[in-house]
C-alpha cells in the first residue's frame, strides 16, 4: 500500500465500511463482521445483523474492509487497492482529529511518520 494512499485511508472516515475483525485484544471479536455506523474517539459501533449493534474498542483491534457503500470517500482508494487491512491503533481519535494529522503528515516537508 503506498504510504499516500494509506493515510488518506486512516484520515479518512470509517462509517460506512464493512469490516472483519481478524485480531482483537478481545479474542470473542475475531471473526466477527458488520457495517460501521457510527465512530468516537476510542470505539466503532457495528451493525452485525439481526443481533443488532456492537461496540467495539478501536485499541488492539485489525480488521479487513469486506464492502463499502458506494458514496464511501474511500471507495477509489479500497477499490484500487483491493484487500485492504487496517490497524485500529490508527484510528484512535476522532475523523476529525485524525484529518488534521495526516493532512499534516502529507503537505509537511518533514512527512516522514510511519504508517
Amino acid at each position: 500500500m503506498r504510504k499516500r494512499d494509506a493515510l488518506m485511508l486512516y484520515g479518512g472516515e470509517v462509517i460506512g465500511l464493512k469490516i472483519k475483525v481478524t485480531d482483537s485484544l478481545d479474542p470473542t471479536l475475531i471473526g466477527r463482521e458488520g457495517w460501521i455506523v457510527d465512530e468516537s474517539e476510542k470505539t466503532l459501533i457495528m451493525n452485525v445483523g439481526e443481533r443488532g449493534e456492537i461496540t467495539v474498542p478501536k485499541k488492539g483491534l485489525r480488521f479487513t474492509v469486506e464492502d463499502f457503500v458506494d458514496s464511501h470517500p474511500s471507495a477509489a482508494i479500497i477499490s484500487k487497492l483491493g484487500r485492504v487491512e487496517m490497524n485500529g491503533n490508527m484510528l484512535l481519535h476522532r475523523h476529525h482529529s485524525r484529518l488534521k494529522k495526516v493532512d499534516k503528515i502529507i503537505y509537511s516537508k518533514k512527512g516522514r511518520k510511519e504508517v
